[in-house]
């Protein structure tokens, strides 16, 4: 049965362009089988962190290297010198939490089926 507008009955219509939408509703109009929950808890927060704080390691040694030194009139010499410690420090974090998320991942790949505890 088709409604006024076109479309199946069970087809929500989007009011606002940031009202939420269901994908499972939209799976089963395009008849499309839903994703499984487990797809996006698959992604490891701790390798994302990682990454992330390597970016921002990176950003810092690279705006060093953009902003540069100056030596005034008086001889000073004038540099962001505090991005350098922070840049590696941000670098050795994410490259820890990046070892640690393999060794994780890993352990996890290792361990037999039938010890693995559901989520």
């Amino acid at each position: 049965m088709i409604d006024k507008r076109g479309a199946p009955p069970h087809t929500r219509f989007i009011a606002s362009p940031h009202a939420p939408i269901n994908l499972h509703l939209i799976a089963t109009s395009l008849d499309l089988e839903p994703i499984p929950e487990t797809t996006m808890s698959k992604i490891n927060p701790l390798s994302t962190l990682s990454l992330v704080l390597i970016a921002l390691g990176g950003a810092c040694l690279l705006a060093f290297n953009l902003i540069g030194s100056t030596i005034d009139a008086q001889g000073v010499l004038h540099e962001p010198f505090g991005l350098i410690p922070i840049g590696w420090l941000l670098i050795a974090c994410g490259v820890v939490l990046g070892l640690a998320s393999l060794t994780r991942a890993a352990l996890r790949l290792l361990k037999p089926r039938s010890d693995r505890q559901p989520r």
